[in-house]
């Protein structure tokens, strides 16, 4: 097994992943357990970003990945501005983050 393999997840979990993170904000303030979960899930694996790098740059990178994964489409890597790490680099720590959220929830 690779380490691109090792991150991989069903594109249906994938998807439920990117869902739970698209929604974190709205959840917030919700008082239902289930998004209380769900926030804490992607708290947990937000922190899980960039552990090895310094602060300023573990921040940059995990806002970065964040903003992906809000919308991918406008916030590709190269328009991020993210120059301390190869584009393949993050986009395995974008994968290890959306698994990290999937263990969390039980659901990887």
């Amino acid at each position: 097994m690779t380490s691109e393999e090792k991150y991989d997840l069903p594109k249906d979990v994938q998807a439920e992943c990117l869902a739970i993170v698209r929604g974190y904000r709205r959840r917030l303030w919700s008082d239902r357990p289930e998004d209380q979960r769900r926030v804490e899930a992607v708290k947990k694996a937000r922190e899980s970003i960039g552990a090895d790098l310094p602060e300023n740059m573990r921040k940059q990178l995990q806002g970065a990945i964040i903003k992906n994964c809000l919308d991918g489409r406008k916030a590709q890597f190269h328009f991020l501005g993210i120059s301390f790490v190869s584009r393949s680099e993050f986009y395995r720590r974008r994968r290890y983050f959306l698994r990290e959220v999937a263990e969390q929830l039980g659901i990887a």
